[in-house]
């Protein structure tokens, strides 16, 4: 199955799903990625900002906002097609960006390098960790350019889980995918 045939099939499945079943799963995810140890020892923080379809992340940029005084959100540049990592110290400083996504207005942009962890988002999701985003490419442009260590987690639900997502020799995985259901270890491709 396509990227496209993926990302189709499974926004259907998220259209299905109930605003209190969303709500209900959206904390369960964000409980269990809180209680990762690699959460919990970092002290820098990179988390999407989440579209309306998407597990919502803002409960947690406010709990690191509050922890630290600082999460790193990204900021998109369509004209440049390039993400980057902006600090984010308030929720006030958000705005509507590129493609929808609230963003800070001025932001403020940091090293990627200083990232212990990062929280990415997705519409689809395999075993190994490889995903199917919204289709621009930003993500795994950014990750191909700046190669890291540090762990990326993406957070789903579990209806995000497909049996494989083709993957092409630019493609970066995760390394975990948090559900409401489990937590998926990134199996070796």
């Amino acid at each position: 199955m396509s990227k496209a045939a993926i990302r189709n099939e499974v926004r259907d499945r998220l259209r299905a799903l109930a605003p209190d079943e969303r709500a209900e799963h959206d904390g369960r995810i964000l409980e269990r990625v809180m209680a990762l140890p690699a959460f919990q020892r970092s002290q820098r923080v990179f988390c999407y900002l989440p579209l309306p379809h998407e597990v919502n992340t803002r409960p947690l940029v406010e709990a690191l906002l509050e922890v630290h005084g600082t999460a790193y959100v990204p900021v998109t540049d369509p004209d440049e097609r390039a993400l980057r990592v902006a600090e984010l110290t308030s929720m006030a400083e958000l705005a509507e960006g590129a493609f929808g996504v609230p963003e800070p207005r001025g932001p403020r942009v940091v090293d990627p390098t200083t990232i212990d962890l990062w929280i990415v988002p997705g519409v689809a999701f395999d075993a190994r960790g490889y995903r199917v985003g919204h289709g621009g490419g930003y993500f795994d442009a950014f990750f191909g350019a700046h190669p890291t260590d540090a762990l990326k987690v993406a957070l789903a639900y579990a209806r995000q889980m497909v049996d494989e997502v083709p993957a092409s020799d630019h493609d970066v995985p995760v390394d975990l995918v948090v559900t409401e259901a489990e937590i998926w270890i990134a199996e070796e491709a």
